[in-house]
């Protein structure tokens, strides 16, 4: 479980200005720090009572397969469990079993008390938004257990939050548990056969979480804990194809700056500085004399000695600098070397004075190296209110489809935010990273103007005014009638695609025909079958609404659908996103 919860205590320690020649000064800052932490009164992630349930409740089976040991690859995908900036693991297995004592397979202090799994966080809900990191199956198997639904943006801990989860049971037993998962996003079903690479899943913080991240576990057929990673304090041998270095391991993930904003939004109190950390806030552009400031940095194997130092350019010339050692602070744990991950912040108001005005360059070291650096203006010019550009789409009675928004504004997009609903019976979602992307359902049998409401939060916390987002609705053709007689038969790709939950099906018939057109899912089983019947020639639509069979909505994930028009047989594959 990502452990960096975003405690802001910002206590207020100053820090007196050393460098005589500075033009002019900014004034004391408070710091204030995150380092790896334990939720309170609990021993796991995953509590008892979860626990429990899943184990009264996961299909019973006896899977045989051609190797005795299952090894594993990694369980997520966009370049595995250390993917630069991106993922990262942030705990391994506990292996110390005596209350208050922690242990990793390495020997050092990766992990959290009585913690069963090893952790693969995401930097924040953006990219979580954005689905960047499939959940994979790593090893074949077949799924035993699953659950979807779940509220998956938890930032702090909720003893009763319960999480998306797939559990598989491989070879001689072995079980493996993926929890945490964005919701609506499980893409296998109890009983499927996956193979190595296949997607379970999205990752999220559903659950026990206080941030975006897989809990990946796994137990022997009676559900004793298995430590997959090797090492002098590990269980035993690895269960990985090819193991990778310990995250603490220097030589190969040198001490770096990982994340890193500085920002103007106003935020007053815990709460809105764990959101706008956790939500990935662009860093600012411009900033106005005396407003609010923040610049974090989050940092790979940071040392107890290291500093931390800020200095900042106008025009090209120095002005300034704060620095502290975070092993000196109240949030550095004391007899701890190193930290694999932890960040550490700086808060003030900007610079006062029009001598202030002008280009300014921020420039963070740890020690003597520079590890980022970002470039704004600060002006006097009032923040410009965040304004949704208005559009006018055309679109089919009953289509779906997908779009962005496009902002007028001297900043970055924070946030979008739907002010009305459509007027005229359409639905409309907006998702993805920011909540920047929209999809637009129109109604059946309608035809006319409909239109939602929407309004942006830029980067420094501005909201603007409300903005339309306009459809001229137009009749669709039903599939039962034609235009003019194709010459061949043809089966189009869907549209919209990626969708959610709506997706329509074209195809042409040149000659009358018996039609049947099914979806399937990745294993071949039938979904949904939408046509199966006789019809006329001419062009056809027919729409799918992401339900099975029995009428039940399926989840995200890869399907197959297939026309048989006569002797014409044709098969695509289509995304359904949620």
């Amino acid at each position: 479980m990502s452990k960096y919860l975003f405690i802001i205590l910002l206590v207020g320690i100053l820090f007196s200005q050393s460098n005589k020649k500075a033009m002019v000064k900014m004034g004391p800052f408070q710091i204030g720090g995150s380092v790896p932490t334990k939720p309170e009164n609990q021993r796991n992630c995953i509590s008892d009572n979860e626990r429990q349930y899943i184990i009264d409740n996961t299909l019973d089976i006896e899977f045989m397969d051609d190797r005795d040991t299952v090894m594993f690859h990694h369980p997520v995908g966009n370049g595995g469990m250390m993917n630069g900036d991106k993922q990262y693991i942030s705990n391994y297995v506990d292996q110390n079993a005596s209350y208050g004592w922690i242990l990793d397979y390495n020997c050092y202090y990766i992990t959290y008390d009585g913690h069963w799994g090893t952790d693969i966080a995401i930097s924040g809900f953006y990219y979580m938004d954005e689905m960047t990191t499939p959940i994979l199956a790593p090893a074949r198997g077949i799924v035993t257990y699953t659950h979807d639904g779940e509220f998956d943006r938890w930032k702090y801990w909720s003893n009763s939050a319960v999480s998306n989860t797939v559990i598989l049971q491989h070879s001689g037993g072995i079980r493996t548990q993926y929890y945490h998962m964005k919701k609506n996003s499980v893409a296998v079903f109890v009983g499927d056969t996956v193979e190595i690479g296949d997607t379970l899943g999205y990752v999220g913080s559903s659950g026990f979480s206080d941030g975006p991240h897989l809990h990946f576990e796994v137990n022997t057929a009676n559900w004793d804990l298995i430590d997959p990673w090797e090492g002098n304090c590990g269980m035993g041998n690895s269960r990985w194809l090819n193991q990778i270095p310990f995250v603490g391991d220097s030589s190969t993930y040198p001490q770096r700056v990982f994340r890193y904003i500085n920002t103007a939004y106003p935020a007053q109190n815990e709460d809105e500085y764990i959101d706008i950390i956790a939500e990935n806030i662009p860093s600012l552009t411009n900033i106005n004399l005396g407003e609010d400031y923040m610049s974090m940095v989050a940092v790979r194997n940071l040392y107890a000695n290291d500093t931390i130092k800020w200095k900042w350019y106008k025009d090209g010339l120095y002005v300034d600098e704060q620095s502290f050692i975070p092993g000196q602070t109240e949030w550095w744990y004391q007899g701890i070397p190193y930290y694999g991950t932890s960040f550490w912040w700086i808060v003030n108001n900007w610079f006062l004075g029009n001598e202030n005005i002008g280009d300014w360059e921020e420039k963070v070291f740890i020690n003597s190296t520079l590890v980022g650096e970002k470039s704004f203006t600060c002006d006097t010019l009032s923040n410009q209110l965040p304004v949704v550009v208005s559009q006018q789409i055309d679109v089919e009675s009953g289509q779906a489809i997908m779009g962005e928004f496009e902002l007028d504004d001297d900043g970055e997009p924070f946030w979008f935010n739907i002010e009305s609903n459509p007027v005229n019976g359409g639905l409309v979602e907006i998702y993805g990273g920011r909540r920047r992307k929209f999809k637009y359902t129109a109604p059946t049998g309608f035809t006319g103007t409909d239109y939602f409401g929407v309004s942006a939060v830029d980067d420094r916390g501005a909201s603007g005014p409300t903005s339309y987002i306009v459809f001229s609705i137009n009749s669709i053709l039903s599939t039962d009638e034609s235009l003019t007689v194709t010459d061949k038969f043809v089966l189009h790709q869907n549209e919209p695609n990626p969708f959610n939950p709506i997706t329509f099906l074209r195809y042409d018939l040149p000659e009358d025909a018996s039609v049947n057109i099914t979806i399937y899912d990745m294993m071949g089983r039938i979904v949904k079958t939408l046509v199966n019947g006789s019809q006329t020639a001419g062009y056809k639509s027919v729409q799918w609404n992401a339900t099975n069979n029995r009428n039940e909505p399926v989840s995200a994930g890869l399907y197959l659908y297939t026309i048989q028009a006569g002797k014409f047989r044709q098969t695509k594959k289509m995304v359904l996103l949620k």
